[in-house]
């Protein structure tokens, strides 16, 4: 469908479909859907959202023949014995298929309407007329009997729910011989389940070609989007009704089948190596089929492998098999793999990096990278400079009077990070020199927390407000602190002020490097740190619809807690650490918490007296009340033993959790389509909230108007570095002109 003609008979088929006659099953009109298109650009941008919901609305019927009848044909092509042969059963065809039901099945999943017709429609048995043969008898006086109704009819069989049935076609796909795996003297099968890359499981690697890639990718998006009706439910109801499609594919008992899709899935993402495939330029390297794949294999391996099926009415929950045979392996070959692959992210500094970098858009998961440095910091040995820099710049942003002050649960992540430094010195104090140095540099900021109130630090906040008008920062940058030691004399009006440092007396803004030997920590040298976003872990307007209805059930609760003497000064009632939303806090906070009528959080000094003195300084101080860094772990200080934040798992954290990877797959979408809309962009999600960005005006990677031919060449250019005659993935679409940013998901 290349030219413009055939491009038009396309649309005029589209806005047929609306017409509120119904059109026969039968009716050649029906092929146009798997025959007309020649890309997915082709079936996106012509085949808008507007024409979707127009026919879904005006006439359902010709939706469900339509989607029965791309669905029938594909199961055809998958069935027969001359697949993927041009001129008899063109592979073109079932690619055809496979992106139009991608392009529709959101918009049926995003109609809540639609429930119960969905679940019939794909999910209960049906009743299918058999095949006979034509009768030889010309004249026959005699007349069929049409009394009988279908349902009960003996032309009539049982077959299988049009969902299992899409299901397994597009698992067969991913390892159809001549479509998505290279043939071979041992395939006797047309379906051979054959694991793809090296790996898990595998010692060979399969050579597929370009073209083959292309098609797995295509069919694991139809997959990916045959799963994506979590989208479309409360993060408090997706648990409990759970995603039929799904439950169907992560139940199946078939070894073989689970077997060669996961370590399919697994060998993928882990082989990847952008560095050494593909030059990474920003979202350019997206344009890689390479990372298409991996992005695609990723998501659909995380969602199978994530996903809790729902009871099964008799008590008890379904076995995930992905996660069942995922948990046996063994062999030591498959876990230095494992390590080696995951290693590749791990080795940088990531947590710190996505705190400090996201601009708060990963604030829902700041409490569980912040558990996961708890749950590691009694074994860590030997921290880099680079490392306990990064600690210590934490500690500076979230200690920070904006940050504190922002609102009323952000002491929480302040409080697990001084966990994890109390239980680096308690437990590995002598093989972490730099870090007992580093707290000695930074002693005025720990020791000034001690004393924090209201008062001081409104004045703080005010200060830095009026510094930033004022541009003192950017006149004066070589010497931040003698511009603390001038302000800070005019800011102590607090009664605690005249007995002890506060936090006027080092800059919020000042950010920790380890410098060479030097101990005085009025010489500390300065940057311009990076902040968290400073209404984390919690924004008001954030998330609304996950738990609008299951606001007293309580979230997963971080147990590893902190010391009991600082739990003998807590209020009753009131854990530890958790994990919360935007509309869900710890109800013994709620009480203490104030607020002014609109909701909107004000801080007084009685909050901040409920949690001040429950804070773990104890440990910090006793050992800055040394003039230097001891050689040994001072006898002063408790040194307790390692506690372990655990996940308590609830319908509501497996709803936050859902929430966070489909959030992760929604946002990368936006990303790695290129040329039309992505594939959920636009729907009505409700697992989280989006919020649209505003438009933006042309740039290199997305130039408009009369700039689109230069610039698509400059940037054509740039993405073809070290790439062989690179093509765009079949599978892509996707120009992001209306895409949106995912917040707080």
């Amino acid at each position: 469908m290349g030219n413009t003609d055939s491009k038009l008979v396309f649309k005029q088929g589209i806005f047929k479909l609306s017409s509120s006659e119904p059109i026969a099953a039968d009716d050649s009109y029906w092929r146009g859907f798997y025959e007309l298109p020649a890309s997915p650009d082709d079936v996106f941008s012509l085949f808008t959202a507007t024409d979707i919901r127009r026919a879904r609305d005006a006439s359902l019927k010709n939706i469900e023949t339509l989607v029965q009848t791309l669905a029938t044909r594909l199961v055809e092509l998958r069935q027969h014995r001359s697949f993927p042969q041009a001129d008899v059963a063109p592979e073109r065809q079932a690619l055809n298929c496979v992106r139009v039901l991608t392009r529709i099945l959101p918009f049926i999943y995003e109609d809540e309407k639609l429930d119960g017709w969905e679940d019939a429609f794909f999910w209960e048995k049906r009743r299918k007329r058999k095949t006979r043969e034509t009768s030889e008898v010309l004249f026959d006086e005699s007349r069929r009997d049409t009394s009988q109704e279908p349902w009960t009819s003996p032309d009539y069989e049982d077959v299988r729910p049009l969902g299992e049935e899409l299901v397994d076609t597009l698992i067969d796909l991913l390892f159809y011989v001549g479509f998505t795996i290279p043939s071979s003297d041992r395939s006797r099968n047309k379906v051979t389940y054959a694991i793809w890359q090296k790996g898990v499981g595998c010692t060979t690697a399969m050579n597929g070609t370009k073209e083959m890639e292309s098609n797995r990718i295509e069919v694991l998006r139809l997959l990916l989007t045959l799963t994506s009706k979590s989208l479309y439910m409360p993060a408090h109801v997706l648990p409990v009704k759970g995603v039929k499609a799904l439950t169907y594919m992560t139940t199946c008992p078939d070894k073989q089948l689970v077997l060669s899709l996961l370590c399919s899935q697994l060998n993928t993402a882990l082989n990847y190596n952008p560095a050494s495939w593909r030059v990474p330029y920003d979202h350019v390297v997206y344009q890689d089929p390479k990372q298409l794949l991996v992005t695609y294999s990723l998501q659909f391996l995380l969602a199978t492998l994530l996903y809790a099926s729902p009871e099964d009415g008799k008590g008890s929950v379904p076995k995930n098999y992905f996660r069942h045979f995922l948990g046996r392996v063994h062999r030591l070959q498959d876990f230095e793999f494992l390590a080696e692959g995951m290693t590749k992210t791990l080795n940088q500094p990531a947590i710190h990096n996505l705190i400090t970098s996201s601009k708060g858009k990963l604030d829902a998961i700041y409490p569980s990278l912040l558990a996961t440095i708890n749950n590691v910091a009694p074994y860590l040995e030997q921290l880099t400079a680079q490392s306990c820099t990064k600690l210590i710049q934490l500690y500076a942003s979230m200690s920070s009077p904006s940050f504190l002050l922002a609102n009323e649960t952000n002491y929480a992540l302040l409080q697990s990070l001084l966990e994890s430094l109390n239980a680096i010195i308690e437990h590995q104090f002598i093989n972490n020199r730099i870090l007992i140095q580093a707290i000695f540099k930074y002693r005025k900021r720990f020791e000034a927390l001690r004393s924090f109130t209201l008062e001081s630090g409104q004045e703080e906040i005010e200060r830095m407000n009026r510094r930033k008008k004022e541009g003192a920062t950017s006149s004066e940058p070589s010497s931040p602190t003698a511009n603390s030691r001038s302000t800070s004399v005019d800011s102590l009006r607090s009664p605690q002020s005249a007995r002890s440092p506060t936090l006027n007396a080092v800059p919020e803004n000042g950010a920790f490097a380890i410098g060479e030997d030097d101990d005085d920590s009025d010489n500390e040298t300065h940057d311009t740190p990076t902040t968290p976003n400073q209404s984390s872990p919690s924004t008001h307007t954030s998330r609304t619809a996950s738990v609008s209805s299951s606001i007293g059930e309580p979230l997963p609760t971080q147990l590893r807690g902190m010391s009991e003497k600082a739990r003998g000064k807590m209020p009753a009632g009131q854990p530890s650490f958790s994990r919360q939303n935007s509309t869900t806090s710890l109800s013994a906070h709620q009480v203490l918490s104030p607020t002014v009528p609109g909701g909107i959080f004000a801080p007084t000094p009685g909050w901040i007296d409920t949690w001040l003195p429950t804070l773990p300084l104890h440990t910090i101080l006793t050992l800055l009340s040394y003039p230097s860094p001891p050689k040994n772990l001072p006898p002063t200080v408790d040194q307790t033993a390692p506690r372990v934040h655990f996940f308590e798992w609830t319908p509501l954290s497996l709803g936050w959790y859902e929430s966070l990877l489909w959030g992760i797959i929604f946002t990368a979408e936006m990303v790695v389509q290129r040329g039309t809309v992505g594939v959920w962009n636009g729907t009505g999600v409700r697992l989280f909230r989006v919020q649209q960005e505003q438009a933006r005006g042309p740039s290199l990677m997305k130039p408009m108007g009369a700039v689109d031919a230069v610039g698509s060449r400059i940037v054509s250019g740039i993405g073809s570095l070290n790439l062989r005659g690179g093509a765009p993935a079949a599978g892509a679409g996707g120009d992001g002109r209306n895409a949106g940013g995912v917040r707080d998901v």
